[in-house]
């Protein structure tokens, strides 16, 4: 959301040269450069790059090392040794699968549940990186059995299929998704600092937990409360409900930070069943 956010403000069609897809082609994007024209190729993934696994475990970590060390995370751990120096993609072959994709060109080692995938065959690394940032979840939620992804087996990234235009176009379009990244990275850089300084305020504004002989003394001046007396508690149900695809969002503890992004409903008569009394002014924790 935020990446389509900064493009819209920031890259209209007209000042970086775009235009919209002709109905007449099938195998282009919606939206491309104008001087472009050729259909996009299509091919597998294990056809057009190398895939293979790490050797490391998580033992193998030293906070001082010299090289970067790629876990089943988004935190970049460190290591004395590197097994590849080049241009890379690494995805987590368990957990966050879909979540986790990681670019690098240069020295690195990386876990033995952690995909590398490099070597790249007429195609920009980088030009895959993004892709499979749209489009690989998708393509694993396909090979399973549930909704989620577990884990990943290698047959199923090698047949992934890829859509791609020529070097030229794959360059062009990298260079546009590096410079939004760039934006979205200064913004979150600014977004710490706020929220820092809204802790640093909060802490000042607000008087901590305090004793007795304290709340005497600031009687005159603060109301001192217990919590539940001035607000109803209370927490949801403790057992996993029945998910259906469509119906009444469900807001489980992994969806607290962002309620709009939560991918589990519930039928109505189970919502009935277990809803609570709602006010119009609520905070979950």
């Amino acid at each position: 959301m935020l990446k389509k956010t900064i493009f819209s403000k920031n890259f209209s069609k007209k000042n970086i040269n775009l235009k919209e897809k002709p109905k007449y082609l099938k195998n282009i994007p919606l939206l491309r450069f104008k001087e472009y024209n050729a259909e996009w190729k299509l091919q597998k993934l294990g056809d057009i790059s190398s895939i293979t696994t790490g050797s490391k475990n998580l033992k193998d970590n030293d906070p001082n090392g010299k090289y970067p060390f790629y876990v089943r995370s988004k935190n970049i751990e460190h290591i004395n040794s590197y097994s590849y120096d080049g241009e890379a993609i690494l995805i987590p072959g368990d957990g966050k699968i879909g979540e986790i994709f990681h670019y690098v060109n240069g020295k690195f080692d990386y876990h033995q549940r952690v995909y590398k995938i490099s070597d790249f065959k007429n195609v920009e690394g980088k030009f895959i990186y993004y892709y499979l940032q749209k489009n690989f979840l998708h393509h694993a939620l396909k090979h399973s059995l549930k909704a989620t992804v577990d884990s990943l087996r290698l047959p199923v990234i090698k047949e992934m299929k890829i859509y791609f235009p020529t070097l030229d176009e794959q360059k062009r379009i990298v260079s546009l998704l590096s410079k939004i990244d760039t934006k979205i990275s200064l913004m979150e850089q600014k977004y710490d600092v706020i929220k820092k300084s809204k802790k640093i305020i909060l802490q000042q504004l607000y008087l901590e937990n305090i004793s007795e002989v304290e709340s005497k003394i600031f009687q005159d001046k603060w109301d001192v409360k217990k919590l539940d007396e001035i607000a109803e508690i209370g927490d949801g149900i403790h057992k996993t409900p029945n998910y259906v695809k469509n119906g009444i969002k469900f807001i489980s503890v992994k969806d607290i930070h962002d309620f709009s992004k939560t991918t589990k409903f519930i039928k109505k008569e189970e919502y009935d069943k277990y809803k609570m009394k709602t006010q119009k002014k609520m905070i979950y924790f």
